[in-house]
């Protein structure tokens, strides 16, 4: 396990750590040194490459990306989060992400003499883009949506003390609510450009 604020610490603090601390039992969970996540990640990736480049439905893929990505956020950034301090995340992800995907959103639309306003709103993941280049890009817009939720989740004092209080049933309220809101959005709208 890695000490709290590991982030925080030099480099040379971690090895002479590592040195210190017995290797880990083997666990189900992890395959010759491959965490779950990282494996997680790559059978993710290749099943959205498998469904984007062949006639085969490997279907979940980018749900599970999506899965990475919150647990990633919480667990790189809950600290921060629990502060109150979301602002500066979603404003490094805009800065490192959302800034170059939109230049090439512009450059695009450019090229192609067409203005999509869902598409410049950031939005296009509810209307769909099929069969062009930028299909694939929905996932980034839906994670600036869910990082855009969380910022504003934890801007609410109340749900940041109920967070570092009980992280547990925090993440599984949350869990609950993105499962019912997903259902009824699929009960509700039309759901083939979601």
């Amino acid at each position: 396990a890695m000490p709290d604020q590991w982030e925080a610490c030099s480099i040379a603090d971690l090895e002479a750590l590592a040195a210190q601390t017995a290797p880990p039992s083997a666990s189900p969970w992890r395959m010759r040194g491959i965490e779950s996540e990282v494996l997680l990640r790559a059978m993710a990736i290749t099943g959205v490459v498998i469904n984007h480049a062949s006639d085969l439905s490997v279907g979940g893929g980018a749900n599970v990306l999506l899965m990475l990505s919150g647990y990633n956020l919480a667990r790189y950034h809950r600290p921060r989060l629990a502060q109150g301090d979301g602002m500066a995340i979603l404003t490094s992800f805009l800065k490192r992400i959302i800034a170059p995907y939109y230049l090439i959103l512009i450059t695009y639309q450019i090229i192609e003499g067409r203005f999509d306003w869902p598409s410049q709103l950031l939005i296009s993941n509810f209307f769909g883009r099929f069969h062009t280049l930028l299909e694939p890009y929905w996932f980034l817009e839906l994670l600036l949506q869910c990082m855009g939720l969380m910022v504003l989740l934890f801007a609410i004092p109340s749900a940041r003390r109920y967070m570092v209080r009980d992280p547990w049933r925090f993440g599984l309220a949350w869990l609950t609510i993105a499962l019912l809101v997903k259902v009824a959005a699929y009960a509700i709208f039309r759901h083939d450009p979601l």
